[in-house]
């Protein structure tokens, strides 16, 4: 699914979860396809495997996440990425700082309102033209995300796919597009299977 062209994949599979994870993080440095020098920002950094990978093709690493334990194990592994401990509601950087901002599975757990908080929190730290691009968890609409859930509840599954157990939380694949599409110049999307989308804007 796009909203303005395809986007080439080689692999469409749907495969297992951590596959997937791994299959998402290189898609964002696919399509951002960043040039050597410029700066960019991993919301929700986590133990930094995703800001990890830009960082090797090039870019100017920055990284936020709300966790102290998080960005110490970041740390670890990436001592010449700059981080800072703060939130997606409200980012810890000045306006137009960055080239790309990305995301990997950082905002599935937020309410709708949230959700919107946070990516106007992206584009605001985007400099103009620069590439916003995240993955995560999504369903394709809201009926969809009612089904899946109707589904989960009548199989009385004892057992869910990870991050299931909050799906009625999901971003849906709709709402971010459309937003997006009306505070930025071009969307492109796609899926990866197991409900994972990658969602491409530039400002």
């Amino acid at each position: 699914m796009t909203e303005n062209g395809p986007l080439s994949d080689n692999d469409r599979s749907c495969s297992p979860v951590y596959t997937s994870y791994e299959a998402a993080l290189d898609k964002i440095v696919q399509l951002i396809s960043p040039a050597h020098g410029l700066k960019g920002l991993d919301v929700g950094t986590g133990t930094g495997n995703l800001a990890g990978k830009l960082q090797q093709i090039g870019l100017t690493m920055s990284a936020i996440d709300q966790s102290k334990q998080m960005l110490m194990l970041c740390a670890a592994k990436y001592a010449d990425i700059e981080l800072k401990l703060g939130n997606v509601l409200a980012i810890p950087f000045m306006d137009s700082t960055f080239d790309y901002v990305v995301s990997s599975f950082a905002l599935h757990h937020l309410t709708e309102a949230q959700r919107e908080l946070a990516w106007g929190e992206m584009l605001r730290v985007l400099k103009p033209g620069g590439v916003m691009c995240l993955a995560d968890y999504m369903m394709q609409d809201r009926n969809e995300a009612d089904a899946f859930l109707a589904n989960l509840i009548s199989s009385k599954a004892t057992k869910l796919p990870m991050m299931h157990e909050q799906v009625d939380l999901y971003m849906t694949h709709t709402h971010i597009t459309e937003w997006l599409l009306s505070h930025t110049r071009q969307v492109k999307s796609e899926p990866l299977g197991n409900s994972i989308y990658v969602v491409y804007a530039q400002k």
